[in-house]
């Protein structure tokens, strides 16, 4: 029983130690091309929090105003936290959590309700 324990409990709390692996919240500023390779959106920070608009899509032609993909994120640590990513294909936000690894990918972990799925953008050059 014991060993189970420590089989199950140690990758859960493991997952922190992981943190070393990541660039800081100020590394993410950039143009970002999304895991479907289909629209280029823009980081930027702005009074403490990071947003995301589209700056060019190739399934859609981008309105007048800015299409804000991410809002209101905050820097937690070595992560953004407490803003929501918007899906335009289906028109909904979802909350999520964005890490930049060493590896030069932007990680998003998507909340799909109880699940949860991780998408990754890749840095425009």
């Amino acid at each position: 029983m014991r060993y189970f324990l420590i089989l199950f409990l140690f990758p859960l709390f493991s997952f922190n130690l992981l943190d070393d692996k990541l660039l800081p919240p100020s590394e993410m500023v950039g143009i970002w091309l999304t895991h479907k390779q289909d629209a280029k959106i823009e980081v930027y920070e702005s009074n403490g929090k990071y947003y995301g608009k589209a700056i060019w899509a190739k399934n859609y032609e981008l309105p007048d105003y800015e299409v804000f993909i991410l809002d209101g994120f905050k820097p937690k640590g070595k992560s953004l936290r407490g803003g929501k990513i918007f899906n335009p294909d289906s028109g909904k936000k979802y909350k999520s959590v964005i890490k930049l690894k060493t590896d030069g990918k932007l990680h998003i972990k998507v909340k799909l309700g109880f699940l949860f799925k991780t998408i990754h953008w890749t840095r425009v050059k």
